[in-house]
């Protein structure tokens, strides 16, 4: 078998952007430059919450004997907190410069009023009858001293953004090349790791500090705001540790020690599988001391023939489609990261080599990507590829015209250079919306991360993109529903669903949930369309007594399983052209919820699959007659999501019981 095709390398020049257009492909794959706008969502909201508590309890814990205390240290520390408030206003609008000013401000006033404490002295503390190790004047110190750490640790992030913010806002701006971004970003991070780490140390100690002040025999108000405060400065420390992971880590998966290698699977979701589609091709990325060495464009097609005889065993399902196990249908399992191990050792076995990531991407991401950039044409084919024909074209290629030749997807190599140049040639307006773009495909998990480095992959895993079955919690309800498009060809784009949910909630707080799973085949049938052939595999809370199912293909088996820490239940479902397929399910949740308590709650977990399209979703909470949605109110029917389902869900409701 042939090796893959190298079809850019560092070498490789292009015909306007020259060397220096080559490094863009970081922000198209990687997106380091993307990296600050997740640290910065992640403290601005949270800010918001600390400097409630912050306000509310520097206006309780210092209502104390002394006009001078009231009067100096309250403004100092009124003042520092509204000068936090206007850091995160700034931070809202990604004005950098106008947030650290106030962070400075802010650590300042904080300082000066904890300055104040120090001149009053113990004496007059004492006097003042004060200094009980759990007074009002001593937690208005702790608050004030936590305050300082945060202002402090905003003021040294801020620091560090500033310049990230920079070079990624002069990307693609006259005169500014992108030839050693990836040198730079990294270059960045390592100079200023001991300033993110000692912010990460400064709200440790806030938080620390915020932990230890006694609720007992608090205004009830203030304890609540306190409590929020420590919530709200947990979350603001996991964003300050996220950013201490990239500066440590992140040069090292930029190639800064030696070369680091990624493999990007080219995922069809015309014909779903788990992970978002069939997996046709992938690219192979080099990258090496900050720089994208070299890019290599193969089919699995070819891989997969150079590993026939392995020793994967091929899950059942797939066994009617194939005889031995490869790429193209290593992405059988829906949880990612259990995923890329079998890919990872089918790889291997091919001879492809250790990867230190895998990326999953979707087609739609080159036709927004070409929406952007503009047309590009094939001349070897005299194709010309835009955003409005980029899937049918290629498909039409691969499918029809170019069947018998000895690589149907040579459209895709000879394409993938072009684009690439067009891509490095973005101008500075064009850049931010491939940013913004990107960020939405990652929002609707239509790409997709693994990273090998642990603590890298936990920051993926924690920013939402990392495409992991959630973990649900004893009396949570969840719901997964996963297709596997096998011998359909491409009829996954021919169809509508509608996945209709209702649980019933009883007085004694059992679950039952009624799920109804409707498809309509809107083609022909004609190639490549076909007749809709569907594994379907619905996860639920693990524990989950399933008392009746219906609609599935007959003759044929119903397969349960535990998987991920769930109950897996999977049937064969065939949809013909013009035709629609309703699939009944009614199951027993495995626990009951405490209507007993004070204020007990109902949480429905559901997951949307990669790669899915045209698609409802409805969900409906039904409720006993002793029980109500409001306090004192029969209120028992809510349907609480109904549209389009485009993204995971996570719905959470209040009981009361009458």
């Amino acid at each position: 078998m042939a090796r893959p095709q190298i079809i850019w390398h560092q070498d490789w020049r292009v015909n306007q952007g020259g060397a220096a257009a080559a490094e863009k492909v970081l922000d198209l794959e990687f997106k380091v430059a993307e990296q600050p706008k997740v640290w910065i969502g992640l403290l601005r909201w949270t800010l918001l919450i600390v400097i409630a508590g912050l306000i509310y309890a520097l206006g309780t814990a210092l209502q104390v004997n002394g006009e001078y205390l009231k009067s100096s240290i309250m403004h100092r520390g009124e003042a520092a907190a509204g000068q936090l408030q206007k850091a995160a206003d700034a931070l809202k609008q990604l004005d950098l410069e106008g947030a650290l000013r106030n962070f400075k401000l802010a650590d300042k006033n904080f300082t000066a009023g904890l300055n104040e404490f120090e001149d009053l002295g113990q004496q007059h503390i004492l006097m003042a009858g004060l200094s009980l190790p759990r007074s009002e004047l001593l937690q208005g110190q702790e608050v004030l001293l936590s305050g300082h750490y945060l202002a402090r640790a905003g003021t040294n992030i801020i620091t560090v953004l500033i310049p990230l913010m920079q070079y990624w806002q002069g990307l693609g701006a006259k005169g500014n090349t992108v030839q050693n971004m990836g040198y730079e970003v990294g270059k960045l991070l390592l100079n200023n790791s001991t300033t993110i780490n000692g912010a990460v140390a400064d709200v440790e100690s806030a938080t620390g500090i915020l932990g230890q002040i006694s609720l007992a025999g608090l205004d009830p108000k203030y304890a609540q705001l306190i409590g929020q405060a420590r919530t709200g400065a947990q979350k603001f420390k996991q964003g300050v540790e996220i950013a201490s992971v990239l500066a440590q880590r992140l040069p090292d998966a930029l190639g800064f020690t030696h070369p680091r290698y990624y493999l990007v699977l080219n995922q069809n979701p015309n014909e779903l599988r788990a992970t978002g589609g069939f997996i046709g091709s992938y690219v192979l990325v080099e990258m090496y001391q900050g720089k994208l060495e070299s890019i290599f464009v193969d089919t699995t097609q070819r891989l997969d023939g150079q590993n026939m005889n392995n020793d994967v065993e091929l899950p059942g399902p797939l066994k009617a489609v194939t005889s031995y196990y490869g790429v193209r249908d290593a992405n059988w399992e829906p949880n990612l990261p259990t995923a890329v191990r079998t890919i990872q050792k089918l790889y291997e076995q091919a001879g492809g080599g250790t990867v230190d990531g895998v990326i999953t991407a979707n087609p739609g991401i080159i036709t927004d990507l070409l929406g952007v950039v503009g047309p590009v044409y094939v001349p070897e084919f005299g194709i010309t590829l835009d955003a409005n024909n980029f899937v049918e074209k290629v498909q039409q290629h691969i499918e029809i015209d170019a069947q018998s030749s000895y690589n149907p997807k040579q459209l895709l190599v000879n394409f993938a250079p072009l684009f690439m140049d067009q891509l490095f040639n973005a101008n500075e307006k064009e850049l931010g919306q491939i940013g913004q773009s990107l960020l939405q495909r990652l929002a609707n998990k239509d790409l997709i991360v693994y990273l090998a480095d642990s603590q890298l992959e936990d920051v993926v895993h924690t920013v939402g993109f990392s495409g992991e079955i959630w973990e649900a919690g004893p009396t949570d309800d969840y719901l997964y529903m996963v297709e596997s498009n096998l011998g359909g060809n491409k009829s996954s784009e021919s169809l509508t669903r509608e996945f209709a949910h209702q649980a019933t909630i009883n007085g004694n707080g059992t679950v039952t949930d009624y799920l109804k799973l409707t498809y309509h085949h809107t083609g022909t049938g004609e190639f490549p369309d076909g007749i809709s052939k569907n594994y379907l595999r619905v996860y639920l809370s693990a524990g989950a007594r399933v008392i009746k199912l219906t609609g599935y293909d007959p003759g044929t088996q119903i397969d349960t399983s535990v998987s991920d820490g769930k109950t897996v239940i999977g049937f064969w479902l065939t949809t013909k052209p013009q035709d629609s397929s309703t699939v009944e399910m009614e199951y027993v949740l495995p626990f009951r919820i405490d209507v007993t308590t004070a204020h007990p709650q109902y949480r429905l977990l559901v997951q949307k699959q990669p790669g899915l399209a045209r698609t409802d979703f409805i969900s409906r909470v039904n409720l006993s007659s002793d029980l109500s949605f409001q306090d004192k109110a029969s209120d028992r029917y809510l349907t609480w999501f109904s549209g389009a389902f485009k993204q995971d869900q996570v719905l959470t409701r209040s009981i009361y019981h009458q």
